[in-house]
């Protein structure tokens, strides 16, 4: 079965296709009033909020919320490190070309090659690239834990989502070679999601363990 995405300019998204059948689609935006387009952007930015909400209600922070203060034990160096991020993730955002269009030829290159030896076709490189969104996300959200600790799990995943959304909104408006996504937006607040809980749920059970 090919699932068909509507996404970025150049970029095959047929999933399921094999990489002779797999087409390039028009090189416009995508269109906000496309089903295909609410099915694969939308939805997942829905399913992180309710994620993130999720993790909020588990964790009850208002109840220990002096317990991970004490336990993360707050420095001015993870606040440092958080404004540090910050920039970095802020020259990522506003370059003014896709960062991956030095390597994007040689991967494609590479996923071809691969396919050709039976790669499975569904690991494609959009597929790579929403990765990517996550992973460069989830320190953020590990060191926004550490530096912020008596904030509320939900405001800080809030943060992050802001910060994805933010960085899409000047790629829109600002910067005519990079291609806003809402997929991106979903990825990157995973990926914030995923290292905040990393660092609180642990706490959390620290928590947990010591009152028990």
């Amino acid at each position: 079965m090919c699932f068909q995405f509507v996404g970025r300019r150049g970029i095959p998204v047929n999933y399921g296709a094999t990489p002779e059948t797999a087409q390039t689609f028009d090189s416009s935006r995508p269109s906000w009033t496309q089903p295909s387009y609410c099915a694969t952007e939308v939805l997942p930015v829905c399913l992180v909020v309710s994620f993130s909400c999720r993790l909020a209600r588990r964790e009850r922070v208002g109840h220990h919320s002096n317990f991970l203060r004490d336990g993360l034990k707050v420095t001015t160096a993870w606040r440092l490190g958080l404004i540090t991020y910050l920039l970095c993730i802020a020259v990522v955002g506003f370059w003014p070309v896709p960062v991956d269009q030095p390597v994007q030829g040689t991967l494609r290159s590479l996923l071809r090659y691969l396919y050709s030896y039976g790669w499975p076709t569904w690991i494609s490189y959009a597929l790579l690239e929403a990765a990517a969104n996550v992973a460069m996300f989830v320190p953020f959200g590990v060191i926004t834990a550490k530096a912020l600790p008596d904030r509320p799990g939900w405001s800080l995943s809030f943060l992050g989502l802001l910060t994805s959304v933010c960085m899409e909104a000047g790629q829109l408006f600002f910067l005519s070679a990079r291609f806003p996504s809402l997929l991106d937006v979903a990825a990157n607040s995973l990926g914030f999601v995923v290292g905040l809980a990393l660092v609180r749920v642990r706490v959390v059970k620290t928590f947990s363990a010591c009152r028990s």
